[in-house]
């Protein structure tokens, strides 16, 4: 069975309540309800800090999934009733972060050494499941959500992509070049999806202080990357 029908399948599946907050505005939607309790669209989309025609088809697939359900309130003058959402009696939010599975996870590439080529060679094969189709979405749209979905912080200004919050010295701290390096080929494959000519050209790793720089370019053509900063 291909890679790519094994992810097909994956996606088609039930959502378990980790894969419904996979998706930051979905993981800002329940923590709002957990804290504060019921909600409206507008209150839910601020919370969010996104429109509410952005929130609403992920309101709506938490609803068919069980996690939340619609309350609606007495009309306050004219107008339509007052539409609120909460979570559902009996759902929680996940408890667990996955870090213990993701240091077993680093501790079993480490043992099963990959070259760096092949890390970064699944990375970008990743990134371009991670866009769905080519030229889906801008890469300055789709980029930002896909890594932090990994659990980093990114931003893209001009051909950079700035990593901030980088996971990698946590999960692997005696390499943390490897998930790096796997996030770059993340980054590259969202690239080449997106439907543009941006490609990785450079990138610069400082685990110490948990940043990350990735250059990309039109030409698509790599310079030596610089050495990756060690702990002391």
């Amino acid at each position: 069975m291909s890679r790519n029908h094994y992810f097909k399948q994956e996606v088609m599946s039930t959502p378990s309540a980790l894969d419904l907050v996979g998706d930051p505005l979905r993981v800002r939607v329940v923590r709002r309800l957990s804290e504060h309790g019921a909600a409206t669209l507008s209150e839910l989309a601020e919370a969010a800090n996104v429109h509410a025609n952005t929130l609403r088809p992920h309101l709506v697939e938490l609803e068919q999934a069980g996690a939340l359900t619609r309350e609606t309130g007495a009309p306050s003058g004219r107008g339509r009733p007052t539409l609120r959402y909460r979570l559902a009696d009996d759902w929680r939010m996940p408890a667990a972060d996955l870090r213990e599975l993701a240091e077993l996870l680093a501790a079993l590439v480490l043992r099963l050494g990959p070259e760096r080529d092949q890390i970064e060679t699944f990375g970008r094969d990743w990134g371009r499941f991670l866009t769905g189709r080519p030229g889906r979405d801008a890469l300055a749209e789709e980029l930002p959500p896909a890594l932090e979905r990994l659990g980093f912080n990114a931003r893209l200004e001009g051909d950079r992509v700035l990593l901030s919050s980088c996971p990698c010295p946590l999960i692997a701290p005696d390499r943390p070049e490897l998930l790096c390096t796997l996030a770059v080929g993340v980054i590259d494959g969202l690239a080449a999806s997106s439907g543009g000519p941006e490609r990785v050209a450079s990138h610069s790793h400082d685990p110490v202080q948990r940043r990350c720089s990735v250059t990309l370019s039109r030409s698509g053509r790599r310079r030596r990357a610089p050495a990756t900063r060690r702990r002391t």
